[in-house]
C-alpha cells in the first residue's frame, strides 16, 4: 500500500541501506543522506520503485513519528503494552510493519510535549523500546500496511499520552484518585528531574545511534538510594564506556553526561565531583570494557504466562530467579520500601527486601481490600538464606515501620507455641503477621513423629487458615462450646525466615502433598554477599522515611465498612481492567490445564500458583493506593509468581524426599560440582556416617544413572573421579 498522498506530494524522501547492522540514510547516488540536509532528499516518485524508502520528519511538517519496537511475537500477535498504545492512534495515524516485521510504525499529526525524550525501553532482553520523533528522523516505508490504517489525522491526544505514561521524565505525581491522599503523601518514588530533554541535553550532535544507545541503557537503569550510588554509577559508567557503534567509543565526557543525568534523578543525588570521581574511577580501576557492537537481538514470545518454564525440565538461571529490576522496581509503596531497605543494609539482600516489603504490604490492607473472584491477599511467605547473611535486617525495617505507625502490636509474638495460642492470637488481632525465624525449625517441629498433639494441630490451622480469610474460621472444638473459637475473615500473614539446609531437611513430601509448601511464597538469597560500598552509619537510626510511614498509615486507618468493620469487615473490591483480567485469567487455565497429568509433587507446588499471582496483582494495586488492578500489576505478579514457582520444583526435584536415605543422595548430588575426585568429595560429605555409608550412597547414584564412576592411573597412583549425568 502506498503511503498517504499529503506525504508524497512533498520532496522528503531518500533510500537507505543497511551497514554493519544499522540502517543509514543514502542519496540516489549511494552518498549518504543527512535528515538536516535538504539538498541530499528527493522526491517520492523517484523512490517509489525502491525496495528500501524512506521519509524525513522534519520540524517544517505537522508530523510525529511513532515506532514500537519488537511489539510483535513470533505468532504475529501484539505484546500487551503495545495494544495500549495502538488503540490511542486508530484512525489517526498511517501505520505500517516494520522492515524487520516485528515491530510497527506510525505517523500521525502532532507535535511532542516539551521536555519529553525521545525513547523508552519496554524491555531490554527482548529489543522491546517505544521511539517518538517531530523532527530530524528518517522514517523507512515498508508497503506493508498495519490493519488498513492509512490516513493521518490529529494525533494530539494520543502522542501526549504516550510522552507521559513511557517518554516524558518522570515526576512526583499525586495517588490516584480513588482513593483520595491527603496533600502531604508523598506517593511516587521517582524523585524531580529536570524538565530538559534526556537525549538533547546530553548528545552534541543530533542524530548519533552510539547516543541513542547510551541513552537507551541509562533509562533501564533504577534510581537507587544513599547507600548503593556509588556502586551503581560505577557499573553504569563501566557499560557506557564499553558500548561501540560503527567503530565509534563514547569519550569519557560523554559518559560523565548520561551518568550526571542519571545522578539527577535521585532522591539524594551524589555531588557533580563524586560523579566524576566514579566516572574516572570505573575507566581505571573497573575491568577492561569488553566492547559491546550493536547487534540485533532474538525476539522471544512473551512467557507471561508460559507455563511450560514451571515444570520444564532444561531450566535457565534467569528463569529461575528474580531480576533485580522486578524487585526494586516493584510497585508503589513495595518498591520504595525495598529500595529504603537496601539504603539501610549491611549486605545488600534484594530478595529478602521484597519478601519483608509484601508482608507488611499485605499486613496493613488485611481485611479492608479483596479482588472481584473473592480473593485476599494474605500470604505466606519465606526468605531463605546463609547464616549470617542479614536476613534479620529487612525484618527489622518492618518492625520499625509500624512502631513508627504505632501499630507494633499487630505484630505477633515471633513463635507460635499451640493451636489455641494461635487461635487466641487472632481472636484479639484478626489480623496479625508472625515474623517466625528459624522457619525449618518450626516446620520440623510440626512434622516430628513425637510433637504433641497441641502442636501437630498448628499444622493444619496454617492450612485452613490460608484459605478462611474470606470466611468463618472455626477453631478446634471443646466440649464446652463457648470455648471453640469462631473468627470472621481472619488474617494471618507469615513471614518466616531460614537457612535452605535447614528448610528441606525439615520439609517432608507429605508436607508437599497437604499444600503447606504450595502455599509459600519462597524467596531465597542464594550467596553470600560483600559488604556494601557505603555502610549506613547513623543512617539506621533515622527511621523509616515520612513518605513510607504516611503511605502506611493511609492504608492503617483507610476503613472502607465504618466503625464496626472490625467484627463485620466490608470489604473494598479491587476491580481488574479488561486487559489485566484477561491477562490473569489466561495465567489460571495455562496452568489449569498444565497440571493435568504432571506428577503430584509438581502439581502440589503450582497448584496454587494462580491464586497467588492474583494475591501479588491486589497488592500491587494497593501499593499504588488504587482500587484498579492494571494489566502492569498483572504482568508484575505474574513474572514474580512464576519465577518463585520454577525455583520451588528445581529446589523440591534436588531436596525432598521420603526417607532420611534418599534425601541424603539428594544432597550428595547437590554437592558434586559437575567432576570431582572422590577426595574431594569426601570433604563435602562430612555429612555422611562414614566412608562406607558415602560409598554406599554413591554406588547407589551409579547404578541409577546419576553419575558416572570412571577410574584414571597416572604412574602408580589410581583417582576415582565422580561426574553427574545431566
Amino acid at each position: 500500500m502506498n503511503p498517504p498522498e499529503e506525504m508524497t506530494k512533498l520532496k522528503q524522501w531518500m533510500s537507505w541501506e543497511i551497514e554493519d547492522g544499522s540502517k543509514i540514510p543514502k542519496q540516489l547516488n549511494g552518498q549518504n543522506a543527512k535528515t538536516n540536509n535538504a539538498s541530499t532528499w528527493t522526491t517520492s516518485d523517484k523512490v517509489k520503485d525502491l525496495e528500501r524508502k524512506a521519509f524525513v520528519i522534519t520540524s517544517g511538517d505537522p508530523y510525529c513519528g511513532i515506532d514500537l519496537d519488537n511489539c510483535l511475537d513470533e505468532k504475529g500477535m501484539l505484546f500487551p503494552w503495545a495494544v495500549r498504545i495502538l488503540s490511542r492512534f486508530d484512525g489517526k495515524a498511517f501505520a505500517e510493519y516494520s522492515p524487520g516485521g516485528r515491530g510497527i510504525k506510525l505517523v500521525t499529526r502532532a507535535t511532542k510535549p516539551k521536555g519529553s525524550r525521545c525513547l523508552y525501553v519496554i524491555d531490554k532482553e527482548l529489543g522491546q523500546q517505544v521511539e517518538v520523533y517531530d523532527h530530524a528522523r528518517f522514517w523507512t516505508i515498508t508497503g506493508e500496511s498495519y490493519n488498513q490504517q492509512n490516513e493521518i489525522k490529529d494525533g494530539t491526544n494520543a502522542v501526549e499520552w504516550v510522552c507521559s505514561e513511557f517518554i516524558s521524565p518522570p515526576t512526583a505525581s499525586a495517588a490516584p484518585a480513588s482513593p483520595q491522599v491527603s496533600p502531604e503523601v508523598k506517593t511516587a518514588a521517582s524523585p524531580q528531574v529536570s524538565p530538559e530533554p534526556f537525549v538533547k541535553v546530553l548528545t552534541p550532535r543530533e542524530e548519533s545511534s552510539l547516543m541513542d544507545r547510551m541513552a537507551a541503557y541509562t533509562e533501564g537503569v533504577a534510581p537507587v538510594y544513599k547507600g548503593q550510588r556509588n556502586t551503581t554509577a560505577f557499573k553504569l559508567a563501566g557499560h557506557l564506556h564499553s558500548i561501540e557503534h560503527d567503530g565509534e567509543m563514547p569519550s569519557q565526557d560523554q559518559v560523565l553526561g548520561f551518568v550526571m543525568n542519571w545522578n539527577r534523578n535521585l532522591l539524594e543525588p551524589m555531588t557533580d565531583d563524586e560523579v566524576e570521581k566514579v566516572v574516572i574511577s570505573s575507566k581505571m580501576n573497573g575491568k577492561p570494557p569488553r566492547k559491546k557492537p550493536r547487534h540485533s537481538k532474538k525476539v522471544k514470545v512473551s512467557t507471561v504466562a508460559d507455563i511450560s518454564k514451571i515444570t520444564g525440565k532444561q531450566r535457565k538461571v534467569s528463569d529461575v530467579y528474580l531480576s533485580r529490576e522486578s524487585m526494586e522496581q516493584a510497585p508503589g509503596l513495595i518498591g520504595d520500601m525495598v529500595r529504603w531497605m537496601a539504603t539501610t543494609c549491611l549486605y545488600d539482600l534484594p530478595e529478602m527486601f521484597l519478601a519483608s516489603s509484601l508482608a507488611l504490604m499485605s499486613l496493613i490492607v488485611g481485611r479492608k481490600v479483596k479482588d472481584e473472584l473473592e480473593n485476599r491477599p494474605n500470604l505466606y511467605l519465606l526468605s531463605m538464606g546463609k547464616t549470617g547473611s542479614g536476613k534479620e535486617h529487612a525484618r527489622g525495617c518492618v518492625k520499625n515501620i509500624l512502631e513508627a505507625c504505632e501499630t507494633d502490636s499487630w505484630i505477633a509474638p515471633e513463635n507460635i507455641g499451640s493451636s489455641a495460642g494461635l487461635a487466641t492470637r487472632l481472636k484479639e488481632f484478626p489480623a496479625s503477621l508472625f515474623q517466625i525465624d528459624e522457619f525449618g525449625s518450626f516446620l520440623k517441629n510440626l512434622s516430628a513423629q513425637n510433637a504433641v498433639s497441641h502442636i501437630k494441630d498448628i499444622e493444619s490451622d496454617l492450612l485452613r487458615l490460608y484459605t478462611s480469610a474470606s470466611t468463618t474460621w472455626v477453631g478446634k472444638a471443646y466440649a464446652d462450646s463457648e470455648k471453640i473459637p469462631r473468627i470472621v475473615q481472619p488474617y494471618l500473614v507469615i513471614s518466616g525466615a531460614c537457612t535452605p539446609s535447614s528448610l528441606w531437611e525439615a520439609m517432608t513430601t507429605a508436607q508437599v502433598h497437604a499444600g503447606l509448601l504450595g502455599r509459600l511464597h519462597v524467596f531465597e538469597s542464594p550467596v553470600y554477599v560483600p559488604l556494601v560500598d557505603e555502610v549506613p552509619y547513623g543512617v539506621r537510626g533515622e527511621g523509616p522515611p515520612q513518605d513510607i510511614i504516611n503511605r502506611v498509615k493511609w492504608w492503617i486507618d483507610y476503613n472502607p465498612g465504618g466503625n464496626l468493620n472490625d467484627k463485620n469487615p466490608v470489604l473494598q473490591v479491587l476491580k481488574a481492567t479488561p486487559e489485566a483480567r484477561e491477562r490473569l485469567e489466561t495465567h489460571m487455565r495455562e496452568i489449569a490445564l498444565r497440571r493435568i497429568g504432571e506428577d503430584d509433587i509438581n502439581a502440589a507446588i503450582w497448584s496454587r500458583s494462580a491464586e497467588k499471582a492474583n494475591k501479588l496483582a491486589m497488592l500491587a494495586a494497593c501499593a499504588r493506593q488504587s482500587m484498579d488492578i492494571t494489566l502492569e500489576d498483572a504482568d508484575w505478579a505474574i513474572y514474580v509468581q512464576n519465577a518463585m514457582t520454577r525455583k520451588l520444583t528445581l529446589i523440591v526435584e534436588d531436596n525432598i524426599s521420603d526417607t532420611v536415605v534418599e534425601r541424603s543422595k539428594k544432597k550428595m548430588l547437590s554437592r558434586i560440582d559437575g567432576r570431582m575426585k572422590l577426595s574431594q568429595l569426601a570433604r563435602v560429605t562430612q555429612f555422611c556416617r562414614d566412608s562406607t555409608e558415602r560409598k554406599k550412597m554413591l554406588n547407589e547414584l551409579h547404578e541409577c544413572g546419576k553419575v558416572v564412576l570412571t577410574e584414571e592411573t597416572e604412574g602408580n597412583i589410581k583417582t576415582l573421579w565422580i561426574t553427574t549425568v545431566k
